[in-house]
């Protein structure tokens, strides 16, 4: 995500992935690409909420809720 001048990484678990978008046995890169939206709504929650700490913005579980 951006922040409007940089670049920010976000780091999501592959069973967070599965486990909120419901596709077990899909390919992690796909679910990224087919979700992506909604990812990146949680991580700006998460940036504003939070902002940033080493440089990533970690998702999770609770980030989806």
């Amino acid at each position: 995500m951006s922040d409007g001048r940089r670049l920010l990484p976000c780091r999501i678990p592959i069973n967070t992935l599965r486990d909120w978008f419901k596709e077990e046995d899909s390919d992690p890169l796909d679910l990224f690409e087919d979700y992506q939206d909604e990812i990146e709504d949680a991580a700006g929650r998460r940036y504003a909420r939070d902002g940033i700490a080493n440089g990533v913005i970690n998702l999770g579980d609770q980030d989806f809720a």
